[in-house]
């Protein structure tokens, strides 16, 4: 069997931006095969000792060998994911603490209604 190679698009806007009142300014965008997305890019400016720089993560949401590469430079990568193996996590369910501070005040004001 040969191997694949698929790029994957940058979606024009971000699947979620921080609210304007969250602590630092982030976003994440979804990187996707048609419409599909196979795996997200979180982007986040941290101030930290006077200065301001910008950290990345990127999250799977498939289950295929994944790189991503700044450049020519390959910044993280991901094997397939054996779904034999019951020791390998592919995904994780929630809930899990998050900071309030990141999302918008309307969603918050709206969940504390309920």
């Amino acid at each position: 069997m040969g191997i694949s190679i698929w790029r994957f698009r940058m979606m024009a806007q971000p699947v979620h931006r921080y609210a304007e009142e969250a602590a630092v300014d982030g976003a994440i965008f979804a990187f996707a095969q048609g419409t599909d997305p196979e795996a997200f890019l979180i982007l986040e400016s941290r101030h930290e000792k006077g200065i301001s720089q910008w950290h990345f993560a990127i999250a799977p949401a498939c289950g295929w060998e994944l790189h991503a590469k700044r450049g020519d430079r390959e910044v993280w990568s991901r094997p397939k994911w054996n779904r034999q193996d019951p020791n390998e996590v592919y995904g994780l369910v929630g809930p899990f603490a998050v900071d309030p501070k990141l999302f918008p005040a309307e969603l918050i004001k709206s969940q504390q209604a309920k």
